[in-house]
C-alpha cells in the first residue's frame, strides 16, 4: 500500500501500442505493477465516471495517479506510461502552513505598530527578515521581481523630497515662484508647479518627480495661506502628462523597444498631445478652484 506521506500526484497517459489498451486496471494488476494507485481518468477532455478499477484503458487516455516518491525511477524502460507531471502531494499543507505563519508574523507587526511598540520602518524591516529567513523569498527572487534601480531612485527622490522641506530650500523656491508668477495670481503658481512637474517627469519617474515638486507646492500654500489643493491636483496631473519622451511614463517605455521608436517620435507625436492634456487639466483647475 501507499503510504500518504511518501506520496505524490503524477499525471501520465496511455501511449500507443500500450498493454493496458483495451484492458481494465484491475486486469492489468495495475496497482502491483506500477506501485500507483488510480485516482482519475480523463477522456478527451472529460472526466470518465465509471468504476476506475473495472474501466477499459485506451491510448491517448490522461490518468491521475498516487504514487510512490520514487515511481519515476521505477518508471524507467516501461512504455505503457508517459508521465506528464509529478507534484508532491504535502506541498499544499506545507504552503499553507508557511502562509499561516506569514499572517501570524503580519498581524503581530500591525498590532505592534499601531500601539507604538516599533515603527513602522521597523516592523517593516523584521518582516522583510521573517520573509527572508523562512525562505517565503530568496534574495533571487526579490531581485527577479522588484526593479531595484527604480526602487533606489525613489528612495533618493523620496530623500531629496525631504532634505528640500527640513533645509529650507523648498521654501526658497516657493519664494522664487511667489515672486516671479506673483503677478498672475494663484492660477500663476498653478501653472509654474504644473510646468515644473511636468519638466522632471520627462526625465525622471513620475513619482520621483512628484516627491521634489510636492514641498514646494506644500511650502507655498503656507506661505500664501491658501487651500493647498490645486497645487496638489496641477503636481498629480502634470506627473502623469509627459507624452514627449520614453521615459515620461511607463507606458511610453512598455512601446519604446517593442515598436522600434526613437526620441525623436515621441517628441513629435506627445508634444502636441502634452500640450491638449495640459490645456485640459489647468483648465479645469481653473474652473473647479478659482473661477
Amino acid at each position: 500500500p501507499i503510504r500518504k506521506g511518501d506520496a505524490e500526484i503524477a499525471e501520465a497517459v496511455v501511449v500507443a501500442g500500450s498493454d493496458l489498451a483495451g484492458r481494465t486496471a484491475k486486469e492489468f494488476d495495475f496497482e502491483k505493477k506500477f506501485d500507483a494507485e488510480l485516482v482519475a481518468i480523463h477522456r478527451k477532455g472529460q472526466k470518465v465516471n465509471s468504476q476506475l478499477a473495472d474501466t477499459r484503458l485506451f491510448a491517448g487516455d490522461l490518468l491521475l495517479l498516487s504514487v510512490q516518491a520514487n515511481f519515476i525511477r521505477n518508471m524507467e524502460g516501461i512504455r505503457d506510461l508517459y508521465v506528464i507531471s509529478t507534484l508532491k502531494s504535502h506541498q499544499n499543507s506545507e504552503k499553507n502552513r508557511k502562509n499561516s505563519f506569514l499572517l501570524l508574523a503580519l498581524a503581530l507587526v500591525i498590532s505592534s505598530v499601531i500601539f507604538n511598540f516599533i515603527s513602522l520602518f521597523v516592523g517593516l524591516l523584521v518582516l522583510f527578515g521573517v520573509i527572508v529567513l523562512f525562505n517565503f523569498f530568496t534574495f533571487k527572487d526579490i531581485s527577479e521581481k522588484v526593479d531595484i534601480d527604480l526602487v533606489l531612485m525613489l528612495v533618493c527622490a523620496l530623500t531629496l523630497g525631504n532634505s528640500m522641506t527640513s533645509s529650507g530650500l523648498a521654501q526658497l523656491f516657493a519664494n522664487q515662484m511667489v515672486g516671479f508668477f506673483g503677478t498672475f495670481g494663484n492660477m500663476g503658481y498653478t501653472f509654474g508647479l504644473f510646468v515644473m512637474t511636468l519638466l522632471l517627469t520627462a526625465f525622471i519617474t513620475n513619482a520621483a518627480a512628484v516627491s521634489i515638486t510636492f514641498p514646494i507646492a506644500f511650502s507655498l500654500s503656507q506661505q500664501l495661506q491658501i487651500e493647498g489643493t490645486p497645487f496638489y491636483m496641477a503636481i498629480v496631473f502634470a506627473a502623469s502628462g509627459d507624452f514627449m519622451t520614453p521615459i515620461g511614463y511607463q507606458t511610453n517605455l512598455m512601446v519604446y523597444g517593442a515598436g522600434s521608436y526613437k526620441p525623436i517620435d515621441f517628441l513629435r507625436v506627445g508634444t502636441p498631445m502634452t500640450l491638449i492634456y495640459s490645456f485640459i487639466c489647468l483648465l479645469f483647475i481653473y474652473l473647479r478652484y478659482w473661477f
